[in-house]
């Protein structure tokens, strides 16, 4: 009979061991990338431009638009799309000076 541990890891032939091994050539571990490319950081006013274009209405009302057409269920908070729309008819203006404020 087989230990519990034993049960748990998968059987692995020695043959796909060696497989693994001929994909992963050990001269490239750990190597540093060759890659010339620059990753430029994002500025906060970069991002917050991006937020603001993302929040804009006609923006907001085609997102909206393509969850109602595409049946949008609830999310974690059992919001309905009916009742996110009268929600924010109400309160959108404080919800989208907290989202450009981070908080």
């Amino acid at each position: 009979m087989r230990s519990h541990e034993e049960q748990r890891q998968p059987n692995i032939s020695q043959e796909s061991c060696r497989q693994r091994e001929a994909v992963k050539p050990s001269v490239y571990a750990g190597a540093p990338s060759s890659s010339s490319a620059q990753v430029v950081p994002s500025s906060r006013e970069d991002q917050n431009d991006l937020l603001e274009q993302m929040l804009e209405g006609d923006n907001l009302r085609l997102a909206y638009k393509r969850v109602v057409q595409n049946g949008g269920a609830p999310g974690v908070d059992n919001v309905t799309v009916v009742n996110l729309q009268a929600y924010l008819k109400t309160h959108w203006e404080p919800v989208k000076a907290e989202l450009l404020a981070g908080t």
